[in-house]
């Protein structure tokens, strides 16, 4: 079978906005067939909206290797990229789109037989590093790419002046973020909490969980609100918040979740309604990748500090402070990050100011719609 459409990509954040734009792409013409390929997930989010996928496996590093060690782990994993490859291989496509970076952008260009790629690169910007391109990488890009989709508009006018033909038509990761509510579901004020999606997020949360008492000494009705990853295993959250003096609710209505509790401090889990919970925080505490530029986007002020996994290096965060150009703040745990919750709190103008940042960094949502368009007047004669 040959399929018009081959999407294929590193891992979570980059299987949803795949997904997103092939859904797209199916609303303007419904007979498309579209497979996905994601190399460090099982691809759930080509699942959710109904599209075949070739499964990748996820190491246990999450394919961030920032320590010998995380190195060691992976390495009964060293010839999963080769399976990936193979895999590629066997799939016909008309047109072949990568989300994701430029090691797996090539790594597709070789597995489809030179055949020329779309390639959207989210994850990188100039905003976060004026090298964040280097020369032979660039090199590459000009090889194999017929059009790269930037993160940003400042990015795509950089790698033009350089002679790529880069263009930003917005970014999918803003959208499908449309809240189910029209006014808050959940008691107000509160703070949303964004620990991640893998495995280290569920110490980071415990880690999170840390500041409510303080919080709590002056800011009597503050909760944390967290909307949960479905890649997250609750019966080890149960665990660990049980273990550090937390006692555990399972509420199942008129919302459910989860009500973690010590003393006068209130988290709330849920399995949904992140749009939700960001749109009416009052500020988010982060150590997410795509989760952390989404609330950013949405226009909320983000704080984070140095987690626990290889996520949530420094270097990471500071990468992702400088990509959103003043709308995130990391700060030393626990004081800095204590005093910086405050202070947000106390100055609603501030809180406005750096929301404002990061909407003007990430764009508005119609990324995904404005891509597929383009496909699709690019290879309709194709297809």
């Amino acid at each position: 079978m040959e399929y018009d459409f081959l999407f294929v990509s590193n891992s979570y954040g980059e299987d949803r906005s795949a997904a997103l734009i092939a859904c797209e792409l199916r609303k303007m013409l419904p007979d498309l067939r579209i497979i996905g390929a994601s190399l460090l997930s099982k691809g759930e989010a080509y699942e959710r909206v109904g599209l075949p996928v070739i499964k990748g496996t996820v190491p246990p590093s999450g394919g961030f290797l920032t320590s010998v060690s995380a190195v060691l782990k992976d390495l009964p994993y060293i010839f999963h990229p080769l399976a990936f490859f193979y895999k590629l291989q066997k799939i016909r496509a008309k047109t072949v789109v990568v989300v994701g970076d430029t090691p797996l952008s090539l790594l597709t260009y070789f597995a489809q037989r030179y055949k020329p790629l779309y390639i959207l690169n989210q994850a990188k910007s100039y905003y976060q590093d004026h090298r964040s391109y280097g020369r032979i990488e660039k090199q590459i890009l000009r090889r194999i790419a017929k059009v790269i989709f930037t993160h940003d508009a400042y990015t795509a006018r950089v790698l033009r002046s350089e002679g790529l033909n880069a263009l930003f038509v917005g970014n999918p990761m803003m959208d499908g973020l449309t809240p189910h509510f029209a006014s808050p579901p959940f008691p107000r004020p509160y703070i949303a909490l964004l620990p991640g999606s893998r495995d280290e997020a569920h110490y980071n949360l415990i880690k999170i969980s840390r500041l409510f008492p303080y919080l709590n000494q002056k800011f009597i009705n503050l909760k944390g609100l967290v909307p949960l990853s479905p890649t997250l295993n609750k019966d080890k959250l149960r665990d660990l918040f049980r273990k550090h003096g937390w006692t555990w609710q399972d509420i199942k209505s008129p919302i459910p979740y989860s009500l973690v509790s010590k003393h006068k401090s209130e988290l709330r889990l849920l399995d949904d309604y992140f749009p939700d919970i960001i749109k009416y925080s009052e500020l988010v505490v982060a150590l997410a990748g795509t989760a952390t530029e989404q609330a950013a986007g949405m226009g909320k002020p983000i704080v984070s500090f140095v987690g626990t996994g290889p996520q949530t290096t420094r270097g990471r965060l500071l990468k992702q402070e400088r990509l959103l150009q003043g709308a995130m703040r990391v700060c030393e745990y626990p004081i800095g990050v204590l005093k910086e919750i405050e202070f947000l709190l106390t100055h609603p103008e501030e809180r406005i100011a750096r929301g404002q940042k990061g909407r003007e960094v990430m764009g508005s949502p119609g990324g995904a719609r404005n891509i597929a368009r383009y496909l699709i007047n690019s290879t309709t004669n194709k297809l």
